[in-house]
């Protein structure tokens, strides 16, 4: 799945996303490969390598798909808390514990994410 940074008015940010949106630094004219997909307090977040090359969850609002395919080895969980919904590979989406070294950016699971680069 690939994704374009659409540069949107901030001023029309929905509240629920307004969060997750501070601080993203992402570039209008750069693709960005989405290496995993979280749903976290209802807001959809993509999980793409930003312009200074650091793994950031950052909501879809942000960005207009260019592409909608999806890597055969993904995997799908969900979770009676945080995040609801996680869809990627297994080192990432396979467990909450696996999901939180991801967002600690934990060495080891930065280094396999950054194998997968896509884009």
């Amino acid at each position: 799945m690939k994704v374009q940074y659409r540069n949107p008015d901030m001023s029309e940010c929905p509240t629920s996303v307004e969060p997750f949106a501070r601080g993203q630094e992402l570039n209008p004219s750069s693709e960005y490969g989405v290496l995993a997909v979280a749903v976290y307090d209802g807001v959809v977040l993509f999980l793409v390598i930003d312009d200074l090359d650091y793994p950031s969850w950052a909501p879809a609002w942000l960005f207009r798909t260019t592409d909608t395919s999806i890597p055969s080895d993904w995997i799908g969980n969900s979770f009676t808390d945080w995040p609801e919904l996680l869809l990627g590979p297994d080192f990432i989406a396979s467990s909450q514990a696996d999901y939180q070294k991801m967002v600690e950016l934990e060495r080891g699971k930065v280094a396999l994410l950054r194998e997968r680069r896509i884009g």
